[in-house]
């Protein structure tokens, strides 16, 4: 099992979006760091890519900072997109599925 890392970067192949990383276990233990990282992100400007691919777990304190932050983007009127391919059942069952590619 891998540690949870949770990063932020200027995304590499779309000018002006944020991009917004997390991988291997990411749980309460990063819940805390996330939520910083996500207050941040949500007072910013531009469209969000959360990236979960590297995600193999992803724990409910977790998922709520992420809950948190898509809202306030998209209500700033800014797109937030979910890239998710281990994670996506589980933003599936909130109802957020369409924000998963």
């Amino acid at each position: 099992m891998s540690p949870g890392s949770v990063s932020v970067h200027d995304h590499p192949d779309r000018p002006g979006f944020k991009r917004l990383v997390l991988s291997g276990r990411v749980t309460v233990a990063d819940a805390a760091g996330l939520h910083a990282i996500a207050v941040e992100l949500a007072s910013g400007v531009g469209p969000l890519v959360v990236d979960c691919t590297g995600v193999t777990h992803l724990d409910v304190a977790a998922f709520q900072v992420l809950l948190a932050l898509g809202r306030e983007v998209e209500q700033s009127g800014r797109r937030c997109e979910v890239r998710a391919e281990a994670a996506a059942g589980i933003f599936r069952q909130a109802g957020l599925g369409g924000l998963v590619s």
